[in-house]
């Protein structure tokens, strides 16, 4: 079941996530070890050590809950509970000497996020969120954009990989026909959508990884967002907006 005392664990896991992601930062731009584990797709040996050091203080925090990381795999898959792990989110930036990336962690209970926190290292910005409690940055609350038309909408977009690469390009530059502006992110800029820096995110990906998007999708919808995953051919496509603009862009996207 869920737990009762979310505010609590979320002000515990902020502290954990602030712990180990000041481990990354200050490992970023040092000697690492890097392996490429795909095209573009890479992995550290710091990625390894946050894992391993949030898993440790995760289940000190709630050690009901089960812990799933990139490395680490659930040990009972029954159990609803479990946290999910990111330990750097935009490996390839960390490598590459770019700040363009954040660790985040998420509880969710029958696969939907009730506790959500993401930490930006270079600049030790933290949002935090859980369920019914909002959504915040460094303590400040956040609202999504109210921005509707979308002649002056700006949309963050994010691909996968190379597969059916057309196909997804087509339903962009639809879209970008259609917006003020349309740029392109992962990473540490992502939840910027919960801050109005953005007033949409549009996901174009056949991959979906829990720890990649449950942290995100708590954050957008605690503050204010209609986050929803839905097929386009046998592209899936994910929208974060507020209520209306969601709808128009879901209308050119499956038109």
């Amino acid at each position: 079941m869920i737990p009762q005392n979310l505010a609590e664990i979320t002000h515990q896991v902020k502290l954990l996530t602030q712990e180990v992601g000041d481990f990354v930062g200050s490992s970023w731009r040092n000697e690492m070890q890097i392996i490429e584990k795909d095209i573009a797709d890479y992995q550290s040996n710091i990625d390894i050590e946050a894992e391993k050091r949030f898993a440790a203080g995760l289940k000190i925090i709630l050690p009901e809950a089960d812990v799933q990381g990139e490395e680490i795999f659930i040990d009972n898959p029954s159990n609803k509970l479990k946290f999910v792990i990111d330990p750097i989110d935009g490996t390839r930036f960390f490598v590459s000497n770019a700040p363009s990336f954040c660790c985040q962690v998420a509880l969710v209970y029958e696969e939907e996020p009730i506790i959500s926190t993401i930490y930006l290292p270079v600049s030790k910005q933290l949002f935090s969120s859980y369920q019914g409690g909002g959504s915040f940055l460094d303590g400040k609350k956040l609202e999504i954009s109210h921005q509707t038309e979308l002649e002056r909408t700006i949309v963050l977009a994010e691909w996968g990989n190379v597969e059916k690469n057309q196909f997804k390009w087509e339903l962009i530059s639809t879209l970008a026909d259609r917006c003020k502006r349309l740029y392109c992110g992962t990473g540490g800029i992502v939840p910027f959508v919960a801050t109005r820096t953005y007033d949409a995110y549009v996901r174009i990906h056949n991959h979906y990884k829990i720890y990649d998007l449950a942290p995100r999708i708590l954050i957008w919808k605690e503050a204010g967002a209609k986050v929803e995953m839905f097929d386009v051919g046998d592209t899936q496509v994910m929208i974060a907006a507020n209520p209306i603009l969601f709808e128009k862009i879901k209308q050119i996207l499956t038109q």
